[in-house]
């Protein structure tokens, strides 16, 4: 793959993945372990067995490995598979057997329920499963375990009375062919494995039969080879295909979603993944223990992760053997953590205090990435060199990137944009810079931080707040969009079409510091508020102020806030409350920027000045 790619991306792979591995567990119902020997039963193990073992601790203990090593022989996982997954916690790599249960072959079910726990850890785990196959055949061992990583696959209803159609298709093409077992012909024309692995690349393409995978070569030949009296589509051979194919296996599949869980093979090399899982099935006639590392390698590469994902194993792995040095270089800081430290005890309130460590452990955290900065620093740079190198931009965004996400470098601006002016909320209190939504509408809190902390005023007192309409920047656009064809006498449509993409335009009056760009809770997409109803700015804020209940202090699940404000009715002005909403919260000098130019708005006085009729 590296040659195809033209990027020597190994090095990476490996400085990432293959050089932090220092910790290592072998799980082997054929290697005698440590309580083994202790209770004098060496004797009841196969002589080549502790040869092998013997093998694999002199390759731990080369140089170049360096590796603590721990042997099972997988006598736990029968009685409690949750408890030794913990126990892994602590491994770098685990070299899998597959048939722990004393059988040469079949479907090995205390493996694979421990590959699901390790998938359902916290822990990021590295697996080898090292294999005699069934029979030698270690391709039938990958099949297991991505069948029981993964629910079937949902290809819609296929009912008895279509089945029964298509078997009667089947039956009159075999007649007119006279063709014997073409049933079986067809089933066998693609492998169960090659047919789940188009499910889950091309699932629509598939299904609609303009999938033009090599996979398929075989089946359409024998499509097109049927008798003109024969009719009926592709598209219901495959579904038909699918069902038989699958239904052999329902007892196979598992019944959980992995987070991001994905898997191939290319060539002699295959890997499993999701969040916490890494897999690759090796044969034992073929890798001996010292290839391992190379065989892990390859299966990395054919994965092909995302750049940044290397930088963010880089930087774990940094954290964890420079931590040490690094957290003591922060806490000889004396001064600095006497001060932390100090306000931490001298705060009084428990929410305050929450807010509080939060506060002093980011401070922590970002001390710490100053330490160990230098070493990913450098891997990155070498890395985006490396990248830059390789033909254009778009070239190797391919390599990581799907085509849509590529394409619509619209929304890139917009998840860019959010992650530099907005984060999710942290405070327990109504702050500067807090994002409310009351039913539809959207207001940011812009009074001064300082007047915002609890406890200036008596338990549940009223503080007066000011907050700032929101308005969707897309509905801001097309009024900036109205008054410009005003100002021009011409019909809206008569203006240039380019100012019908309203994403575009919105995204060119970004850096005009009128735009916040937001995660709400619950909404896929990233959404665009103009800080006024144009979205050019030229209009002033609409502030309002308002009193918050219970000093602005809300609960941490629900973020509720209960808000206040005056109206006249009957001519007589009542005070009226409307239940609103935290749910985003601008970055601090974002916020501040804003509360400068609300400052500066409020302060313009008209006088006695009009304007032209």
């Amino acid at each position: 793959m590296t040659s195809e790619r033209n990027i020597d991306y190994t090095p990476f792979l490996r400085s990432a993945y293959i050089d932090p591995i220092r910790t290592v567990t072998v799980i082997d119902d054929e290697y005698p372990t440590l309580e083994t020997l202790i209770d004098g039963q060496l004797s009841n193990y196969n002589k080549n067995d502790i040869d092998r073992l013997r093998n694999v601790i002199t390759q731990a203990r080369k140089k170049e490995f360096n590796w603590l090593l721990d042997v099972y022989d997988g006598s736990e996982l029968s009685h409690d598979s949750e408890d030794i997954a913990g126990k892994l916690y602590h491994s770098d790599l685990l070299i899998l057997d597959y048939h722990l249960d004393g059988e040469d072959d079949g479907s090995c079910d205390i493996t694979l329920n421990l590959i699901e726990k390790l998938a359902n850890s916290s822990h990021f785990n590295l697996v080898v499963v090292h294999t005699k196959g069934y029979e030698g055949n270690i391709n039938t061992v990958f099949q297991d375990i991505v069948f029981k990583m993964q629910k079937e696959p949902n290809i819609g209803a296929f009912p008895e009375r279509l089945s029964n159609k298509v078997d009667e298709y089947l039956n009159n093409w075999e007649d007119a062919a006279d063709m014997d077992g073409l049933e079986e012909k067809l089933i066998n024309s693609i492998s169960t494995i090659q047919l789940l692995q188009l499910c889950k690349d091309e699932k629509s393409e598939l299904l609609d039969g303009s999938s033009n995978s090599k996979y398929l070569s075989e089946l359409k030949t024998l499509y097109n080879s049927k008798p003109e009296n024969v009719k009926f589509s592709f598209p219901l051979l495959i579904k038909w295909l699918c069902t038989r194919k699958f239904s052999k296996h329902s007892d196979s599949f598992g019944e959980n979603d992995y987070g991001h869980f994905d898997w191939k093979v290319s060539g002699d090399y295959n890997f499993l993944k999701t969040d916490n899982l890494f897999l690759t099935v090796v044969g034992k006639q073929k890798t001996s223990i010292k290839e391992i590392p190379d065989r892990l390698l390859g299966a990395l590469s054919c994965w092909n992760p995302h750049p940044n994902k290397l930088v963010l194993a880089k930087l774990r792995h940094e954290v964890e053997s420079m931590g040490i040095s690094a957290a003591q270089n922060i806490i000889n800081k004396k001064y600095l953590q006497a001060a932390w430290l100090r306000k931490l005890l001298e705060i009084e309130d428990d929410r305050a205090l929450q807010s509080a460590t939060w506060n002093v452990t980011s401070k922590l955290w970002e001390e710490l990435a100053n330490e160990t900065k230098n070493n990913v620093s450098k891997f990155a740079l070498k890395l985006a060199h490396e990248l830059r190198k390789k033909g254009s931009t778009h070239e190797v965004l391919q390599l990581f990137v799907e085509e849509h996400i590529i394409e619509n470098s619209n929304q890139q601006a917009y998840h860019e944009n959010c992650f530099s002016c907005s984060k999710s909320v942290e405070s327990y209190h109504l702050n500067t810079g807090h994002i409310i939504q009351e039913n539809s509408n959207f207001w940011l809190c812009l009074s001064p931080a300082c007047d915002l902390v609890p406890g200036q005023k008596e338990a549940g007192s009223f503080l007066p707040v000011t907050l700032v309409r929101l308005y969707d920047a897309k509905s801001a656009w097309i009024s900036t969009k109205a008054r410009m064809a005003e100002t021009l006498k011409v019909d809206p449509s008569q203006l240039d079409p380019s100012l019908n993409n309203i994403e575009e335009q919105v995204l060119s009056y970004s850096k005009n510091n009128n735009l916040i760009f937001v995660k709400l809770p619950e909404k896929e997409d990233i959404s665009c508020f103009s800080f006024t109803v144009g979205i050019d700015g030229k209009a002033n804020p609409n502030a309002r102020e308002y009193w918050v209940a219970n000093a602005g202090i809300f609960d941490e699940e629900s973020k509720e806030v209960i808000l206040h404000y005056g109206c006249t009715e009957s001519k007589q002005v009542q005070i009226k409350s409307i239940n609103a909403k935290v749910v985003a919260e601008l970055r601090y000098e974002y916020a501040l920027n804003l509360l400068a130019r609300l400052g500066f708005a409020k302060s313009r006085v008209g006088l006695d000045f009009v304007g032209a009729n």
